[in-house]
């Protein structure tokens, strides 16, 4: 039996822009997507189609575990942090959106009535980034909202058109931006992502083994904007091991999903890995009728195989932007010398404004033009017992300087998706925490006096009570 028998995938299917879904009166994918969601929370978690299996199989909370003997092949699956990040997830996506699209077509109970609905049903993407052209063009500032079919608490009588108002199951009380605000730029920078060379610099790094959470090998795809995202929507999206049991989880990772095909369109150059290693790793999962599956990234390269397209994947970087960002231009890492640390780890009141440092640089590099010319500046060891949001960083910023003056200094937004789960001493990673880093070439360059590197983090949304611990900065030349 085909693959696409396995997930009873017999038509092809289009996944569509969740803004043109939502343009469109007659359009009922977000409604079915509700209805769904809300029959699968209503099923005990041993059944494979039940929310909660289902947002399992991406991780589990530490509070739930240990896991039952019988789930451990199937739950706390999800790979991060290395090269099987997205084959997985597209596996992950695919396996979900068939039993998702099976019980739509079966049909769910509605106000005593069982209604079917449409047997083409597919997951939505939720496009974050806008750029040139492409369907559904709207303002990047409309982008980057939460989509309102998830801010909205129920259908109302005429959308459901059963003269009578539901329930929304796909609205969640404390996301961050159930308000309608935008989540900024920031958040954002799938431009600099899709100018990436190399695919272990898109879409992170084979580092030997499958994992579960690796801390430090993370690609521009999973940096930006998948963290970032994750991070800026919120509360159970910004916490790695409830992630998945937000419904937007599955419609940003669709774009991403999506983008990665951009990323192959758009050059010749963008290739996936043809390693076997890569390519022959078997992921199991359980398929619509509950039976074990599995699938490799050799089998899901190609998305017309898996019975499903998407609506958009022309490219939306403007040409005249068609250069890469320093952090990610090489196709393979160079190596760094260090030039610079800070004497000791820095605590962060993710509460408040802005906590400042400083590195002192090595004498041979300070006031003088050192032969590399690009400077990154690392972010060790980030732990905190909670999933505190993103901080912005500046370099170089003047004693006594104003809001307006610190903005001319940023060099970037960390998000640090995942912290609590990295932060915890009982994983097999020791609490060692997350590491991200900048590229800081500009901000050093423009020192007037660069025996030390003034250094501002600032968090973006503050939390009372949140707290960070930056277990080393330093400064490396490449």
């Amino acid at each position: 039996m085909s693959h696409r028998e396995r997930l009873d995938r017999n038509l092809m299917k289009t996944r569509k822009d969740i803004l043109t879904i939502e343009a469109d009166p007659n359009d009922d994918t977000m409604l079915w997507y509700s209805r769904a969601v809300g029959f699968m929370k209503s099923l005990p978690e041993t059944d494979h189609r039940s929310w909660l299996f289902q947002a399992k199989i991406h991780s589990v909370p530490k509070r739930e575990r240990p896991l039952p003997p019988q789930m451990k092949p199937y739950w706390r699956q999800c790979q991060h942090g290395h090269w099987f990040i997205w084959p997985w997830h597209r596996i992950y996506l695919l396996h979900f959106e068939s039993i998702v699209a099976k019980i739509i077509r079966d049909g769910v109970e509605v106000h005593g009535e069982v209604l079917k609905g449409p047997k083409d049903w597919t997951l939505p993407y939720w496009r974050t980034y806008q750029g040139k052209g492409g369907a559904g063009a709207v303002s990047e500032e409309e982008r980057r909202r939460l989509p309102k079919s998830f801010r909205k608490r129920e259908w109302t009588a005429t959308e459901t058109g059963t003269n009578r108002a539901e329930p929304n199951h796909l609205f969640l009380e404390d996301r961050y931006i159930n308000d309608g605000r935008s989540f900024g730029e920031r958040s954002v920078r799938t431009k600099d992502t899709l100018l990436v060379s190399g695919f272990e610099n898109f879409g992170s790094r084979n580092i030997g083994r499958t994992e579960h959470l690796n801390l430090k090998e993370q690609g521009a795809l999973e940096q930006y904007p998948h963290n970032s995202v994750h991070v800026a929507v919120g509360e159970v999206m910004a916490d790695f091991d409830r992630s998945a049991r937000d419904p937007s989880f599955y419609t940003h990772h669709c774009n991403l999903d999506r983008l990665w095909d951009v990323w192959v369109a758009r050059s010749p150059r963008n290739e996936n890995p043809t390693s076997r290693v890569w390519l022959e790793q078997r992921f199991r999962f359980k398929d619509v009728n509950g039976n074990d599956h599995w699938m490799t990234p050799r089998e899901v390269v190609k998305t017309a195989e898996l019975g499903y397209l998407y609506e958009d994947v022309s490219d939306p970087v403007p040409s005249a932007e068609a250069q890469p960002p320093a952090r990610f231009a090489a196709s393979a890492p160079i190596e760094p010398t260090m030039i610079g640390v800070a004497d000791a780890a820095l605590e962060v009141p993710m509460d408040r404004g802005v906590t400042a440092t400083s590195l002192p640089l090595e004498p041979r590099y300070a006031n003088n033009d050192p032969e590399s010319t690009r400077y990154v500046l690392h972010i060790e060891h980030m732990t905190s017992d909670t999933n505190v949001g993103a901080f912005d960083v500046y370099v170089g910023v003047p004693a006594g300087a104003d809001d307006e003056e610190r903005e001319r200094h940023f060099v970037g937004r960390v998000s640090p998706f995942g912290i609590a789960a990295a932060s915890d001493t009982d994983d097999k990673h020791g609490g060692a925490g997350l590491s991200s880093d900048l590229d800081v070439t500009e901000a050093v360059e423009a020192l007037a006096d660069r025996t030390t590197v003034p250094i501002d983090i600032r968090p973006v949304r503050p939390a009372a009570g949140d707290r960070m611990r930056i277990g080393r900065l330093s400064l490396y030349a490449q």
